[in-house]
């Protein structure tokens, strides 16, 4: 008869796996999931084109909100004299509404704000009693069930002007690092959307500005030039045609181009005023000298100019304009 082979008895208590033991581990986890996916989705927003900066925000509060489970959402910007907040969009999980407006006052809840000026991130788990923000209770954390708060704050052009405010409703709530973590990542995006939104704007402004002075260049009889002294980029108008015969589509517009159709005997004088006012600093140049036009002719002109500085020093000479003074004459025929 053969004897069994040995075999192996093992108790509750000696289980190899112990579900009680893995279901933290499985919680972490799916909030990491949860957080990864969201931070990727949040990632592929097309950055907000001109000024429509809210899409942007509200599709953010709205992920936060379901990624953290919380009922409660908000992004708040810091009045220019940081005495008081006020929310840009706040979310609300429940009705998956979208309010904005409500402000409130350094005057009113002076250890709040300090609170948020002071940490990274402002993490009470329970809001009604941490002294950092029990003087919100009655105003507003009692009136909209809030228990627990975790604020982050939101840098923009080098200043924190905005901050996230991610607010939980019924029992205290304990903030656990990754979900910090997250919400300083979310923070980041918003940051992000803010400076795709000014950048927009600005090249809105330029895009208007010059329009208007494409508009002016095109409405008058006198030459208008731009020369860009960081680049050597150099422009004119339809005006450098019509009274001198140099269009620039026919002829390179350079600022050497233009050196060498002024006149022998004052093209040194010119020159060196031009430049004799950019290294003085000065603000304008204005000289009167005399120019050769396409067909050989002598032009008698008055040039006036802005010399403009930005805040890294590089210098343009914007909105030169070239009137003429007196009617083309011939001297010798002169072609530069």
């Amino acid at each position: 008869m053969k004897s069994r082979p040995p075999s192996l008895a093992c108790s509750p208590s000696e289980s190899l796996t112990d579900p009680q033991a893995e279901a933290p581990a499985r919680a972490d986890e799916v909030r990491y999931l949860a957080q990864r996916n969201a931070l990727i989705e949040l990632t592929q927003i097309t950055p907000p084109d001109g000024f429509e900066i809210i899409t942007a925000l509200r599709r953010i509060t709205e992920a936060t909100a379901r990624t953290l489970e919380v009922a409660r959402v908000g992004i708040w910007r810091y009045s220019p004299d940081r005495q008081s907040i006020e929310c840009l969009d706040l979310y609300q999980l429940q009705t998956g509404d979208h309010t904005s407006g409500q402000t409130l006052t350094a005057e009113e809840y002076p250890a709040y704000f300090s609170g948020l000026g002071e940490l990274q991130v402002l993490a009470t788990n329970d809001a009604q009693a941490d002294p950092r923000t029990c003087e919100l209770s009655a105003n507003y954390l009692t009136p909209n069930g809030i228990v627990a708060m975790m604020d982050v704050p939101i840098h923009f052009q080098n200043a924190v002007d905005y901050f996230l405010c991610n607010e939980h409703v019924g029992s205290p709530r304990r903030w656990l690092e990754d979900e910090k973590s997250f919400a300083v990542a979310i923070a980041n995006l918003v940051s992000v959307a803010l400076e795709c939104t000014e950048r927009a704007r600005t090249q809105q402004a330029v895009l208007r500005s010059h329009q208007r002075f494409q508009s002016v260049a095109a409405a008058t009889n006198d030459t208008i030039w731009d020369w860009d002294l960081e680049t050597d980029a150099f422009w004119w108008n339809d005006g450098f045609a019509n009274l001198f015969g140099w269009a620039a589509s026919g002829t390179e517009a350079t600022i050497r181009a233009w050196i060498r159709q002024i006149h022998p005997e004052d093209r040194g004088r010119v020159v060196e005023g031009v430049y004799a006012a950019i290294e003085r600093g000065d603000t304008q140049w204005s000289d009167e000298y005399r120019f050769t036009s396409n067909n050989g002719a002598i032009a008698h002109v008055l040039d006036r100019a802005q010399v403009i500085r930005d805040d890294d020093c590089a210098t343009t000479i914007k909105a030169g304009r070239r009137r003429q003074l007196k009617l083309p004459s011939w001297e010798g025929g002169f072609l530069g």
